[in-house]
């Protein structure tokens, strides 16, 4: 529980990216399905080839035009002349008769019909008896314009002149392609609304790219500072958070059950006790009845004083370890360092807020020197109790600090009276060759014993045998 109050934020924040997150990957996945930049299949696969292919059909259907009106006019001078040489033949054949004979529609039906009817032809006044000649000739006449209306195929079939329908093919293919060129009118705007779909979705990809990776920036400062808990630690922590509630109220409970209980059995232990004690009044066990109560009173005391005295001494560390803390952070936040016992006697420093509120996520800086004034406070109490005194040994203390936070180190160094070794970077720099120099001008400012460690040179780079160190008095 305490680990969950310490990252309940973090888990939360961190199940809520990890749900965004999901549904941006969904979408991101989404639009990456439905781009479609295959261009050059689709040059063929959806007839985008044929976007430029409107003036050829124009053209195409202007050609097909022209042939199919030089057809028919071939074939219409074609007809005039086997038709006049017909005419030539009928009329030659009967003129070699004597006479010029007539349109094969003169007279027309219904005149024919009705003078085979009556028997009497109406065009020369005289009568034509059924099986006579002049009977005979106008059912022949009447049966050659119904055998011209019917166009039955003549005995002698003519040649025609276009042997193949090869003009009709091509007005039928371009029908075909007059019912397309909607379609291939629109092309170019398909194309461009296609175009334009892609830009939009590449967009919006890399739109939800950058939204992911700031989710993942966002997940990633989140688990830096939960104290190496991992990622799957949290979010267990927050989908257990309920039972683990629940498990920690029922836990509270059931203690103050049993302290109720202990106290209980307490006072019946001292009311036995009392009793017991009475019944060896008049005895000779009188007196190891006294001395048991003795003793026990003597042991009720140490375990009484072994408690109060140890509460005392984490108080009074507690306060130097404020007064250190103040001040290694002048100017700055500090908080409140409180030294909290837990219940395997065990003890822990933590900071907490001026409500009394416990600080999580302190800086790296602010966690530096709490332990360092908690190291200071130990090392003063130690003389004052028990006279000894002990080095204090750092090693790279102030790298996490500011300029103005090293310097009150220093200060706080300088102030305390014991031996205190300071391994450091802090008063080198570097010169415009890449080396380290000493930077003197702030090693004046310190009065103790300064030297200066470093690799003796010459060494081979790659044989660590050959690595000296020198430690030489500044």
């Amino acid at each position: 529980m305490e680990e969950l109050e310490k990252n309940k934020e973090s888990s939360s924040l961190l199940v809520d990216i990890n749900s965004r997150l999901e549904n941006l990957k969904t979408q991101k996945m989404q639009a990456q399905r439905e781009l479609n930049e295959n261009y050059t299949f689709r040059l063929l696969d959806d007839m985008w080839i044929l976007m430029g292919f409107e003036p050829i059909a124009e053209e195409y259907r202007e050609f097909v035009g022209r042939l199919e009106k030089e057809q028919r006019k071939q074939q219409s001078k074609y007809d005039q002349e086997i038709g006049a040489k017909k005419v030539v033949a009928q009329m030659q054949m009967e003129l070699n008769q004597g006479h010029v004979p007539l349109a094969i529609d003169i007279p027309n039906e219904n005149t024919m019909r009705e003078m085979l009817d009556e028997e009497f032809c109406k065009v020369c006044g005289r009568p034509a008896p059924k099986g006579s000649e002049a009977y005979n000739f106008m059912k022949k006449r009447l049966d050659d314009y119904l055998a011209s209306l019917e166009n039955e195929e003549e005995k002698d079939e003519v040649e025609p002149l276009f042997k193949k329908a090869f003009i009709k093919e091509l007005n039928d293919r371009y029908s075909v392609l007059h019912n397309n060129l909607k379609f291939l009118n629109r092309i170019n705007d398909y194309i461009d609304n296609s175009i334009r779909d892609n830009l939009k979705k590449h967009a919006t990809i890399d739109k939800l790219t950058s939204n992911i990776e700031q989710e993942e920036e966002k997940k990633k400062q989140i688990l830096a500072q939960t104290e190496g808990l991992s990622e799957d630690q949290l979010i267990s922590a927050y989908n257990n958070i309920s039972e683990w509630w629940k498990a920690r109220a029922d836990a509270e409970r059931r203690s103050d059950i049993l302290k109720i209980q202990i106290e209980k059995h307490n006072s019946s232990l001292e009311e036995y006790r009392s009793q017991f004690s009475k019944i060896s009044e008049d005895s000779s066990a009188a007196m190891y009845s006294r001395s048991s109560q003795a003793i026990r009173k003597i042991f009720e005391s140490f375990v009484s004083a072994k408690k109060k005295n140890k509460r005392d001494f984490l108080d009074q560390l507690e306060e130097v370890t404020n007064e250190y803390l103040k001040l290694l952070n002048k100017g700055d936040f500090r908080g409140y360092a409180r030294i909290l016992e837990k219940p395997n006697s065990s003890a822990e420093i933590l900071l907490i807020d001026s409500d009394g509120s416990r600080i999580y996520n302190a800086n790296t800086a602010l966690k530096t020197t709490m332990y360092m004034s908690l190291l200071f406070a130990v090392a003063k109490l130690t003389t004052i109790k028990h006279e000894n005194d002990y080095p204090l040994i750092f090693d790279a203390p102030t790298s996490s600090f500011t300029a103005a936070k090293e310097s009150d180190f220093f200060s706080v160094i300088a102030g305390i009276n014991k031996q205190t070794i300071i391994v450091t970077k802090s008063f080198l720099v570097e010169d415009s060759n890449g080396s380290s120099r000493l930077d003197i001008q702030r090693l004046k400012e310190i009065d103790a014993k300064k030297y200066r460690i470093e690799k003796a040179r010459p060494f081979d780079e790659k044989d660590l045998s050959t690595i000296r160190t020198s430690v030489k008095l500044i």
